[in-house]
């Protein structure tokens, strides 16, 4: 496990996107699910942390997405309302709709078609087509 954690990828859309999302100073948190120490190790190997601190990890508050309280909690922790949250993801389930219970903004990256049945939901195929559905102010 620890040789799979240190060896993981991101896809390419991801640091220009973080980047962007850094140099207009909006606020970046990762919610996570899963083991503290594999989850920690994980966003230490992608570098994760050059892009924020707001780091929430289930094992560490008690609960996990799509539960409610887990988007609760973040919103509390940071400060914000939901309307000024987008949560994105690439599960329908546990991030798409979990945050919608909670009514913050999802976006579903749906990279690889596995969900071309969810036509109602907002939907993108990269990060790169995000503005075409959130203005990033």
């Amino acid at each position: 496990m620890e040789e799979v954690n240190r060896k993981i990828v991101l896809f390419d859309d991801v640091i220009p996107f973080l980047t962007l999302l850094k140099n207009k100073n909006i606020g970046i948190a990762i919610i996570t699910n899963g083991p503290s120490d594999g989850q920690r190790e994980k966003i230490s190997s992608l570098e994760l942390y050059n892009f924020t601190n707001n780091i929430f990890i289930a094992e560490e508050i008690g609960f996990s997405k799509p539960n409610i309280k887990i988007f609760n909690h973040v919103l509390k922790t940071l400060r914000i309302s939901c309307n000024e949250a987008i949560m994105i993801g690439d599960n329908y389930e546990q991030y798409y709709m979990g945050a919608k219970k909670a009514n913050i903004n999802s976006l579903l990256i749906d990279r690889f078609g596995n969900y071309s049945n969810k036509l109602s939901c907002n939907k993108i195929n990269n990060l790169s087509d995000i503005n075409t559905k959130f203005e990033l102010k």
